[in-house]
């Protein structure tokens, strides 16, 4: 009986393990598109970036993201004008805090 409990216990593990080592490839898209449209839904700019790249397995239960060659550019009379321009963004989120409290808690940031 134990034995069965153990092997079904190690069985779901190893599960959880490979969808955390499958999930940046398999919501990759569909996160890019959703980080997108939220930063430019609460911004007065435009903001774009280039390669896109998030982890759950390095320091689980923090998301990792990276940004590479991030811009934002302005609006309206400063259509032309570049406000920031970061070669590479990195940032970490708690997400269990997000989970529990709704709001994201910042655990690290890189420029």
């Amino acid at each position: 009986m134990l034995k069965k409990v153990l092997k079904g216990i190690g069985i779901f593990l190893l599960v959880l393990l490979v969808a955390l080592f499958l999930a940046p490839y398999i919501f990759k898209a569909w996160l890019d598109e959703k980080v997108k449209s939220q930063i430019n839904s609460r911004l007065n700019a435009k903001v774009d970036y280039g390669d896109f790249h998030f982890s759950l397995l390095p320091h689980f239960p923090l998301l990792e993201v990276s940004l590479n060659d991030l811009s934002i550019t302005g609006t309206g009379d400063f259509k032309s004008d570049t406000l920031a321009f970061i070669k590479e963004l990195d940032f970490t989120i708690d997400i269990w805090a997000a989970e529990r409290t709704g709001k994201y808690k910042l655990a690290g940031l890189n420029i």
